[in-house]
């Protein structure tokens, strides 16, 4: 299971630059400190491959009890030949969450129905 078509890309970049920011907090207090100004920097990729690298279940429990959190790896390559050749010889990879991960259904389809869902990638198609 794969998905393949075009898609950007997208990564936050450091400046090198810092803004001052103000916060008040609930209790009336006032805090200012700097932070990095941040840039995105996108690419697009014609005809990429794309998959689910690796999956990591995680258990978080709280007052409402335990929740199954699913988190994964997708990584994209410029072929499924690629792929099968080198995995680690990604064009590019992140980390997604399955929020809603639903036990009665598979977990690989959900994952690539979030990946088509996400910003960027939503012109990708089961292969």
């Amino acid at each position: 299971m794969a998905l393949q078509g075009n898609c950007t890309h997208s990564v936050l970049n450091d400046t090198g630059q810092t803004e001052e920011v103000t916060r008040i907090h609930d209790d009336g207090s006032v805090e200012t400190f700097n932070t990095p100004v941040l840039e995105t920097i996108s690419t697009n990729y014609e005809n990429v491959y794309v998959q689910v690298k690796q999956v990591e279940f995680f258990q978080r429990y709280n007052s409402d009890g335990k929740k199954q959190i699913v988190l994964f790896h997708v990584a994209g390559y410029e072929s499924k030949e690629v792929r099968d050749a080198n995995i680690e010889d990604f064009l590019f990879f992140y980390n997604l969450e399955l929020e809603d991960y639903d036990y009665n259904s598979n977990l690989l389809t959900q994952c690539y129905n979030l990946i088509k869902t996400t910003e960027g990638f939503e012109n990708l198609t089961d292969i």
